[in-house]
């Protein structure tokens, strides 16, 4: 699967502080990483993430995080604990990237049918649309907000020159 979304993330990910502040929402908050980076994308390409889009959005990949994202991912984070098991937790690292990946492919998918207008979108309102819908809102969902969006403002502008 190639498209402008997945090859966004892997850059958006990759840059300075950007992983750590995805991280910290989902740990802090229980956002999903590929709904932020999804809102930071369609603000890099210049359109607003709309409420009703971000639920139909949740709607088709709830399912697929729930029965295999989040139980990889705690299977590699008990890994973590247990002496030897680096090279496992690897693999399992690996299953949870491709786990991801394919979430990423649905949310293309559902990204392809829907008819997202352009222009007005920022940055800033793309990730509170995301927050808010998972009530993430109290002044330290906040900070962690302006966190991110400092992060990926850095990827913003590097897509832009």
């Amino acid at each position: 699967m190639s498209n402008s979304f997945w090859d966004y993330s892997l850059m958006a990910y990759a840059a300075p502080g950007v992983a750590g502040a995805c991280l910290q929402a989902q740990d802090r908050f229980g956002l999903d990483v590929n709904l932020l980076l999804y809102a930071a994308w369609l603000a890099d390409v210049g359109k607003p993430l709309q409420a009703d889009h971000l639920a139909s959005m949740e709607e088709a990949i709830v399912q697929w995080r729930r029965r295999a994202v989040l139980p990889l991912r705690r299977l590699r984070r008990d890994l973590k604990e247990l002496e030897d098991a680096a090279a496992l937790r690897d693999q399992v690292k690996a299953l949870e990237l491709a786990a991801e990946r394919h979430q990423q492919m649905l949310m293309w998918r559902i990204h392809g049918e829907a008819e997202i207008p352009g222009g007005g979108a920022s940055l800033r309102d793309n990730l509170a649309t995301v927050f808010a819908a998972s009530k993430a809102v109290d002044a330290s969902a906040q900070s962690c907000l302006a966190t991110l969006m400092e992060a990926l403002q850095g990827v913003a502008e590097g897509t832009a020159q």
